[in-house]
């Protein structure tokens, strides 16, 4: 079921990069692949979301090339590598950001994750690592591309377990039941 969220995803992807940056992506993918690992590529950009009985993770991952336009494609000068490298992992996390946003509003993800809390983006950069995690879990897989600039696409969820205790007399072990 997962698994049909993720055209829907590219779609949006797609259709907020021409809004916002002016450049025509497309997508080759109408059905997700199932993949055991998410997409790696120079940049990774991870979306946590959790939910009453449901957690899941949304990553979009950009070769150089996609990332590169991307920041050209914006009017901002600066000789400064650090300035640089700043705005462009603000740039990709605020795609991540706002795809995932609209996506929460389609009727699909509704009925599969339900009213989730979406968790800031966590910016993995290939060259410079941070001590960030990004889950390995199976999923599905797709991907945008434009010429020789791919952002790969990637979603999974899961149920979780909810843990109740049932018994409340303090004087006894507890009784915990998992459902």
């Amino acid at each position: 079921m997962v698994e049909k969220i993720l055209p829907e995803m590219n779609s949006v992807l797609c259709e907020m990069i021409t809004n916002m940056f002016g450049q025509n992506f497309i997508s080759n993918t109408n059905e997700a692949k199932s993949v055991i690992l998410p997409p790696a590529d120079k940049y990774m950009v991870y979306i946590q979301l959790t939910g009453e009985n449901i957690e899941g993770e949304l990553i979009f991952s950009f070769n150089s090339e996609a990332a590169q336009h991307l920041l050209e494609s914006i009017e901002f000068s600066s000789q400064n590598d650090v300035h640089q490298r700043k705005l462009l992992l603000s740039i990709l996390g605020e795609i991540a950001n706002v795809v995932t946003g609209e996506l929460m509003t389609h009727e699909s993800f509704m009925t599969i994750f339900g009213h989730v809390h979406m968790h800031p983006p966590l910016v993995w950069d290939a060259e410079a690592p941070t001590e960030g995690c990004i889950p390995l879990r199976s999923g599905w897989a797709g991907h945008v591309e434009n010429g020789n600039d791919f952002i790969k696409t990637f979603i999974s969820c899961s149920k979780t377990n909810l843990l109740e205790v049932t018994e409340t007399d303090f004087t006894q072990p507890a009784t915990i039941k998992v459902s």
